[in-house]
C-alpha cells in the first residue's frame, strides 16, 4: 500500500535528497496506517483464537452469527472502508495528478 509513496527511480530519489525534501504528512500517514492494520489484525486474531467461545460466532469475525437478528452491516462497513482506503490512496497518488492535468499518462509512471 505504501509503494506509491516511494520515489520511482534513482534519479527521483537523488533529486529529493539534493533538494532536502521530505513529507511529514505522508510519513505519518504510512506509519499510522500500518499501526491501525497491525492493531486490527492482532485484536481479531486474539478474539477468534483465545476468546472463541465468547466472540467466535460474530459475523464480523467470520462466524455464522450469534443470533438470528445479528446484522452483517458492520462486516460490510469494515470491508467497504478497507477497499476505499486501498483503492482511494492508489487513485489519489497515481491517477489524480493525471485527472488534474498536472502530469500526463505514461507507462513509466508504474515502473
Amino acid at each position: 500500500l505504501a509503494l506509491p509513496l516511494l520515489p520511482r527511480q534513482k534519479k527521483e530519489t537523488r533529486e529529493l535528497v539534493a533538494r532536502g525534501e521530505h513529507s511529514a504528512f505522508w510519513g505519518k500517514f504510512a506509519l499510522y496506517s500500518a499501526l491501525i492494520f497491525l492493531s486490527y489484525s492482532t485484536i481479531v486474531t486474539f478474539a477468534t483464537v483465545v476468546l472463541h467461545d465468547v466472540y467466535g460466532c460474530f459475523k464480523i469475525l467470520g462466524g455464522s452469527g450469534c443470533s438470528a437478528e445479528e446484522s452483517s452491516f458492520p462486516a460490510y462497513v469494515l470491508v467497504g472502508c478497507v477497499l476505499v482506503y486501498c483503492y482511494g490512496v492508489n487513485f489519489y497518488l497515481s491517477y489524480w495528478p493525471i485527472v488534474n492535468k498536472k502530469k500526463t499518462f505514461s507507462w513509466s509512471m508504474f515502473c
